[in-house]
């Protein structure tokens, strides 16, 4: 342990005697010197205290059922290993999705806390990424006892919402071996489903709804128009619902350096979210706030998809909407996140795909 230490010390000096000294200087350089500073930091304290340090990190009893990024598709929530993890790259230039606004606080994709030890990126689909940006206002906050409202998660004031975390931030989260860093994903064709349903399903289609100009009623569509259409498109570029979930947090060429890998299950979603914030060390703030104490609030939020509630009600779904041909199709063009999150690249639900209605207009549908 002592070697250890002198060697990483002395790696520090070093790295300190040769680094640029500008603000413009060789960031790659000064990165080398954060990781070998949190390596010293984590292993310089006693045994009992590193190990409970790597513990806090790790997989309590809770995360007994999540799987092992790498052993195999992701087919449910999954921690990364230490040996898979990779050196993070430098956030000088990093960008949390090519669509987004730096002035709006509903566009922070990257939520990320030195203090707390935390980072998640929240990518944009159905109500999660929104009652995880409420949770996160709150834990980032410090105050135990805010109020928050699980069945109304758009309710809650900006005010809460940090500011946007700098280079710098980011740099100490993602180099902190004792961190946790979470990347929320979901089976990789329902984003598609969710944002045509919920975006297109409208009398007056906005910015949101591309397939349409705006304005025009998007009623009428079928799942075979939105196929069709996201078919000639570059999903690296487009509108962030319909954006490929690689491309948020630049996960396509960093999702080693996370801890864990969701994928999204509706029957299992207020036990993995509890289970999220008990390997994080944040399990204080998993209340509903003033006089509420014992109540979870994951255990309280009900994901508001107003076409599907269950993990079974969403495969039966997707195999109605899309016939075999045109999923497959699908799936080729979103190649990319199959491969970035190894998501099984012929899904369980395309076994009984029939595509009843994909020819059907939302109008229809909803009926």
């Amino acid at each position: 342990m002592l070697l250890f230490l002198c060697l990483n010390i002395l790696g520090i000096r070093l790295a300190l005697g040769t680094c640029p000294a500008s603000a413009e200087g060789d960031h790659a350089c000064r990165d080398e010197v954060v990781y070998l500073q949190s390596n010293v930091r984590l292993h310089s304290q006693s045994p009992s205290a590193a190990i409970a340090a790597k513990r806090r990190g790790g997989a309590p009893n809770c995360a007994s059922h999540l799987g092992v990024f790498g052993d195999g598709p992701l087919l449910n929530t999954q921690l990364m290993p230490e040996e898979l993890r990779q050196r993070p790259l430098n956030f000088t230039m990093y960008s949390d999705q090519w669509y987004a606004d730096p002035s709006s606080p509903l566009d922070q994709i990257m939520m990320a806390s030195p203090e707390k030890r935390f980072a998640m990126c929240l990518i944009s689909t159905h109500g999660i990424p929104t009652a995880w940006r409420m949770m996160l206002s709150k834990v980032y906050s410090g105050d135990v006892s805010l109020s928050v409202d699980p069945g109304n998660t758009h309710s809650f004031s900006n005010d809460y919402i940090p500011p946007r975390s700098t280079p710098a931030e980011l740099q100490q989260v993602f180099f902190d071996p004792t961190a946790t860093r979470v990347a929320l994903t979901r089976e990789p064709v329902v984003p598609v489903r969710a944002a045509f349903f919920e975006k297109c399903n409208k009398t007056e289609v906005d910015d949101a709804c591309p397939i349409l100009p705006p304005g025009s009623d998007g009623r009428n569509l079928t799942m075979q128009d939105a196929v069709e259409w996201f078919l000639m498109q570059d999903p690296t570029r487009l509108e962030t619902h319909w954006l490929l979930q690689s491309e948020f947090c630049e996960l396509r060429d960093r999702v080693a350096e996370y801890t864990i890998i969701t994928r999204y299950s509706f029957d299992l979603m207020s036990k993995e979210n509890n289970c999220i914030m008990d390997i994080a060390g944040l399990s204080e703030f998993n209340n509903l706030g003033i006089g509420s104490e014992e109540a979870s609030f994951w255990d309280s939020f009900v994901d508001l998809d107003e076409a599907v509630s269950t993990d079974l009600q969403e495969t039966r779904l997707l195999q109605k909407l899309f016939p075999p041909e045109a999923a497959l199709r699908l799936i080729q063009h979103l190649q990319q996140d199959y491969q970035t999150f190894n998501y099984p690249r012929v899904p369980a639900w395309l076994e009984g795909a029939t595509g009843e209605l994909y020819r059907q207009s939302l109008m229809l549908i909803g009926e």
